[in-house]
């Protein structure tokens, strides 16, 4: 097979069959933790990353499986917006390893999440109200978010000013300090650490991601199959994507490292460990075998 070639039918069922069995091992670990203990006030830095990790490991695994029903559905064009998320979600669980207090900041980060979305809403005023003890609440634990305790108290002095709009809150400071750095960020980062993190692992998903999320011109004219006259030109409306087995080979070792991840923090029998370690080598051998005859040389979406 030479770069450019269609992958075979076997070779595209050995991708999916990789995706799918990672996903399954993924919801077999989340199936053993889905009983798990309450989070405390005064849990320690280790409880609250083992928290936000299973956390993370569901949204892999709801965003993996939503894009993996997309493919066997055929409406392949769709999958790109559930491939990008999933990515995420696979970084941020993989910084928490070089910056576990991000877990703290990412819990506390909630109300003021929830904040930010009421905004866009005309009944804004009644959902931030019931939203503004949880923010404070936060604000009161670390003060340092908004400069000092006496800028609290002016907060809470200025509640109702806050609440009708009268007054800024600060609380989408507050929440750009608490997010996650953006993925381009945290691989940067994590390079540092380990040479195998790098930007080309999120490129073209970001990217396609992005423009297939807000359905952007850029990824709409990919209808435009070509022009067959001056005066006249053909659009392609199907659902299918030659790029996609590309996709999930990329993307499959994401639910595969949640797995490991999970392993790390959790206890879980032997007998998982191996099969999906089995998993791994399967992915690895097929992306090794593909990269030695030069077909995934080339980055997915572009020439």
């Amino acid at each position: 097979m030479a770069r450019g070639e269609e992958l075979s039918w076997q070779t595209v069922q050995e991708i999916q069959h990789i995706f799918r069995d990672g996903l399954d091992d993924l919801r077999v670990r989340l199936d053993r933790l889905s009983t798990y203990p309450k989070l405390q006030p005064d849990a320690t830095t280790e409880d609250r990353v083992k928290f936000v990790t299973l956390l993370l490991a569901y949204g892999v695994f709801v965003h993996g499986s939503a894009a993996y029903q997309l493919y066997l559905g055929g409406v392949e064009k769709a999958i790109a917006a559930n491939i990008r998320p999933m990515i995420e979600c696979g970084l941020r669980a993989q910084y928490l390893m070089i910056n576990p207090n991000k877990a703290n900041d990412y819990i506390d980060s909630d109300p003021f999440e929830r904040w930010h979305m009421a905004k866009n809403y005309s009944k804004r005023r009644g959902r931030r109200q019931k939203l503004w003890p949880d923010c404070i609440k936060v604000l009161l634990k670390r003060p340092e978010l908004v400069g000092g305790r006496d800028a609290v108290q002016a907060l809470i002095e200025n509640e109702k000013a806050i609440l009708k709009g009268k007054v800024r809150s600060r609380f989408d400071e507050v929440l750009a300090k608490l997010r996650f750095p953006e993925p381009f960020t945290m691989l940067r980062e994590m390079h540092k650490h380990d040479h195998n993190w790098n930007d080309d692992l999120y490129a073209v998903i970001g990217g396609l991601g992005h423009q297939a999320i807000h359905a952007s011109i850029i990824f709409l004219t990919d209808a435009i199959r070509d022009s067959i006259s001056s005066d006249y030109m053909v659009f392609d409306f199907s659902l299918k994507s030659d790029a996609i087995p590309e996709y999930l080979l990329q993307s499959a070792v994401y639910p595969i490292g949640m797995c490991e991840r999970l392993d790390a923090l959790f206890v879980v029998p032997q007998a998982m460990n191996e099969h999906t370690a089995k998993i791994h080598a399967q992915h690895t051998y097929l992306t090794n075998r593909l990269r030695d005859i030069g077909y995934i040389t080339r980055i997915i979406g572009r020439e």
